[in-house]
């Protein structure tokens, strides 16, 4: 029996997306919205399975407390050696994992969103941060879509309507991103803010259909992507062009130069190349002054 849904969201949030294998903590959330991650029992879900149990693998095969998520190749390793790897050792697996991703909510200064016209919403990634944030939010019957090109347009406004109402009902600690940062790998799985001109590339036009090269994206040299110099480093943020919002975002996307307000999340930090990879949550045009004159009173 494979785990409910229920289970599946509360193991996917609570480990972040990413592996709680120690030192691995690979981002399991790929190409966008493709979930590589595998739910791995502590008490194995058969009886004659790793770790299972004639007591207890059929009463706790369901229950979120004994799964933990990790990348395939963890997966195996721990099955496949497991006297090596007994419950008690991944029971604090995931209580340490787990730990360290609510540390990382915690990292930086409260972020008010400030975007104006949402052109890029990483709907599966959002939907984590929301339930990390306790928020109830309906974007969750939506993450299935694949792809924002796969909804009409006006259920895209409906997306773009309910991720502003999911980021004003957030209360997200990020680091912003300025010249005066200091980046550290302390800071992987921490959030980030930003509100700066971004260089955009590998992009073409060509990709709007949805149809880009699976193999690129994500790819922080060959993948499209926006990137910024912040002193001696460079941040990457890899644009998977199925969440973008519209035709004009698409152009703004492959127009070289663009200002970019937003989220994200750092999933790798290299002290000797001094480059820094995150992963995009939602990507906009950033308010204005102007833009209260036109708020109602």
């Amino acid at each position: 029996m494979a785990i409910s849904r229920r289970t599946a969201i509360i193991v996917w949030t609570d480990a972040g997306g990413m592996c709680c294998f120690p030192e691995c903590r690979a981002e399991l959330v790929r190409d966008g919205a493709l979930l590589v991650g595998q739910a791995a029992h502590i008490i194995g879900r058969r009886a004659a399975g790793p770790r299972g149990s004639n007591e207890l693998s059929n009463l706790l095969k369901d229950d979120p407390k004994n799964v933990l998520l990790l990348c395939h190749a963890h997966h195996e390793e721990i099955d496949r050696n497991a006297d090596k790897w007994p419950s008690e050792r991944l029971r604090q697996i995931k209580a340490s994992h787990e730990q360290w991703v609510r540390g990382r909510l915690a990292v930086g200064t409260p972020w008010t969103s400030n975007l104006n016209q949402l052109e890029y919403i990483n709907l599966p990634r959002l939907i984590m941060l929301a339930e990390l944030n306790g928020i109830a939010t309906n974007l969750k019957s939506l993450a299935s879509a694949g792809s924002m090109q796969n909804f009409e347009p006006m259920s895209r406004v409906q997306v773009m309507l309910l991720t502003n109402a999911a980021l004003e009902a957030m209360h997200v600690n990020t680091v912003e991103l300025n010249k005066s940062i200091s980046f550290s790998p302390d800071l992987v799985g921490s959030y980030v803010s930003f509100n700066e001109a971004f260089r955009t590339k590998n992009y073409a036009r060509e990709a709007r259909d949805g149809e880009a090269s699976c193999a690129t994206i994500g790819d922080p040299v060959r993948g499209p992507q926006i990137y910024r110099r912040f002193g001696a480093w460079k941040i990457v943020f890899p644009i998977d062009p199925r969440w973008i919002t519209t035709s004009t975002a698409h152009s703004d996307f492959c127009s070289g130069n663009h200002r970019f307000a937003g989220l994200g999340m750092i999933k790798n930090v290299d002290v000797r190349q001094r480059s820094v990879t995150a992963t995009p949550l939602v990507l906009g045009v950033p308010k204005t002054p102007w833009d209260s004159l036109f708020q109602d009173k």
